[in-house]
Order: C-alpha cells, then structure tokens, then sequence
C-alpha cells in the first residue's frame, strides 16, 4: 500500500470512528451489537414498528438466535425524538426476549428514539429489564428493513 494510500485510509477511518462518536449514541448491548428495524401490525391494526436487537448482521424474520423485540404501536414519521414506556400496562408497546430456546419472557423498561434518518434508519437507546432475570441497556442503530404486511 502506498503512503497515499495509507493516508487515506487512515482518513476514512478517523471519519468514520468521528462520525460514531458524534451520534452521541450509547454503545450498543455487548450481547445484541446489531439491529435492524421493519414495519408492523399494531393493535387493532394500526401502523407499529418493530426493532429487533440481534447478535447478526442479516435481518431475520423473525430472528434467529436470541435476541430482543421491543414493538412500538406508532407509525416511523411519529418515533423521532420520542421516549416511549413498554411492557406492563403501557400503551405505547411491548417488548420481548428470545433466549433461543423458545422461551419468551415479557419485558418492561423504556426506549428513547433520537432520530429517524432519511433512509428510515432508527437511532435510539434501550433500558428494558424482566423480572429481575434478564436487562439489556444501550444504544443501537437499526437498518429499516423493507417488507410487506397484510395486517388483520
């Protein structure tokens, strides 16, 4: 590699690693570095979206392995600059915890969405806690998954 090219890589990657920091995002959740984010049916039928907290790269539908779904019973243009309560008797959303053997336990805590990007990538923190036995805390950026539902 030449000097210049070096130089330029180092460029690249001073940027990105600024531009990580600049977001002001915690880190994500060592157990669930990766997200990603899709269109849902709500109660009743309404628009939600669904963010998923994964331990891959390839969005799943659903998931594979264990991972968290936290479910926000509001449309993608309502999320930006929102903190939202879930589980319990909210009725913003729910969230749930998949630990890969099938058992799925409800979970209550809070989501704070910061922005939704032009190209409908969702940025936000999580603090979600079940029962004492499993907590996952911190920020993530999930991709916008494109798909199609027919809800109800």
């Amino acid at each position: 590699m030449s000097s210049f090219s070096r130089i330029r890589h180092l460029a690249l990657v001073t940027a990105l690693l600024a531009t990580a920091c600049d977001s002001g995002l915690a880190d994500p959740p060592t157990e669930f570095p990766f997200a990603w984010a899709a269109s849902e049916c709500g109660p009743a039928d309404g628009p939600a979206v669904v963010i998923a907290l994964v331990q891959d790269t390839l969005p799943a539908l659903p998931p594979g392995g264990a991972h968290v779904r936290v479910y926000l019973w509001y449309g993608l243009d309502d999320l930006t600059g929102r903190s939202w309560t879930v589980g319990g008797s909210s009725q913003d959303g729910v969230a749930d915890y998949w630990d890969g053997s099938g058992v799925v336990t409800a979970l209550r805590g809070a989501v704070d969405v910061m922005t939704v990007r032009a190209d409908s990538t969702v940025e936000g923190e999580v603090d979600l806690v079940s029962g004492g036995t499993f907590s996952v805390r911190g920020g993530f950026r999930a991709r916008w998954v494109t798909r199609t539902l027919i809800c109800g």
